[in-house]
């Protein structure tokens, strides 16, 4: 069983526990806009609203997740990148706005840590 599950990712800030196909469905919806609106880094940078961080943010308003779901679906990602990196520490933020990420770097990231979430995450 993954480290990152012994503690408790699913109970969001606001206290109240999100399931893991929540979660994974807030995460398929940042890629479905990163998508379709072509959010590609390469294309935005840094200084660009098109960024991982601010496609939490709009899904969430749109109201495909909540703050609970991206704070899930990010501590997944940095597991994630933490695992693939060997990193102690690992910002999902920092890492999706480093200059060589790819659209389809981020992309992948989003399927893994959805399935992840739905692998893992409560019913």
């Amino acid at each position: 069983m993954p480290e990152i599950l012994e503690k408790d990712i699913w109970s969001g800030l606001s206290g109240e526990p999100s399931t893991g196909e929540q979660v994974a469905a807030h995460l398929d919806a940042v890629a479905h806009l990163m998508r379709r609106d072509n959010w590609d880094p390469q294309l935005y940078g840094p200084a660009s609203d098109r960024r991982l961080e601010t496609a939490f943010r709009y899904t969430a308003d749109d109201g495909h997740g909540d703050p609970d779901t991206r704070w899930a679906g990010r501590q997944i990602i940095e597991h994630l990148l933490r695992s693939r990196l060997g990193a102690q520490y690992v910002n999902a933020w920092s890492w999706s706005e480093r200059p060589n990420r790819t659209l389809d770097d981020l992309l992948a990231v989003l399927a893994e840590a959805a399935a992840f979430a739905r692998a893992y995450g409560p019913r």
